[in-house]
This record gives structure tokens, C-alpha cells and sequence, in this order.
């Protein structure tokens, strides 16, 4: 049966093997014009990483005002407060969530984005001085 791939999945499972294969072989393994590419992706990569990563952080301090908004809403028995500031609440934390799951799909670590970032630069000018 096919199986519908996101464009996402695809550029994870592209870039993940040719930075094993960079890892192993080195960058002798790769052209000029592969390095150049592979860093795109490593740049895309890493724009979506902080897209999720954001997204994440604004919804949780969106979650943390509604939920504040929901409480008060209960001490001053407003139930206009309480339905509103209800339902912001679980949408943000839906979405929250979401970008949470990303973030992790895309790498999970900045740490390791930026170690990848870093070592197709330096093989990239490694390939550039010969």
C-alpha cells in the first residue's frame, strides 16, 4: 500500500544519511556542489527547528496567561471568562504540543544541529583550500 511521505520526513531521511555518510567517510566522499546542497538542507533544517522551537515557547507562555485568566475567571464566578480562557487554553496547549513535536522530530537537540552545521562548514572548506 502507499504511504503518503511529508516533505519533512523526506529532507530528515536524506539529510540524516548523508550526514552518516559524511561522518564516516569524510568529505572526500562528497563533491563540492553535495557539501553546498547538504548545508541547504542542514539550513532548512535548522530554520524549522527554530520556528518549532518558538512557536513552542510562545504557546506556553500563552498557556500560562489563559490558565491565569481561567483561574481568575473561577474566583469571580465570570463564566464568560471561564468558557473563553477555557478553550484558548486547551488550543494552545495543542498546539504547544505540535510544535514541541517538531521540534524534536527535527533534531531534538540544537546541540547536535549545530554540531552537524559546523562540521559540513568545516568540509566545506576543507574541500574550497584544495
Amino acid at each position: 500500500m502507499f504511504r503518503f511521505e511529508h516533505p519533512l520526513e523526506r529532507l530528515e531521511r536524506s539529510m540524516n544519511d548523508h550526514v552518516k555518510l559524511l561522518e564516516e567517510f569524510g568529505p572526500e566522499y562528497f563533491t563540492l556542489e553535495e557539501l553546498w546542497k547538504l548545508y541547504g538542507q542542514w539550513e532548512l533544517k535548522a530554520k524549522w527547528f527554530q520556528m518549532a522551537e518558538q512557536t513552542w515557547l510562545r504557546m506556553v507562555m500563552f498557556f500560562c496567561a489563559t490558565t491565569s485568566l481561567f483561574i481568575v475567571g473561577i474566583v469571580l464566578r465570570i463564566n464568560s471568562i471561564l468558557v473563553i480562557t477555557g478553550v484558548l487554553s486547551i488550543a494552545t496547549l495543542s498546539v504547544g504540543v505540535l510544535a514541541f513535536s517538531i521540534a524534536n522530530y527535527l533534531g531534538g537537540s540544537k546541540d547536535r544541529l549545530r554540531q552537524i552545521g559546523r562540521m559540513i562548514r568545516m568540509c566545506i572548506e576543507k574541500k574550497q583550500a584544495v
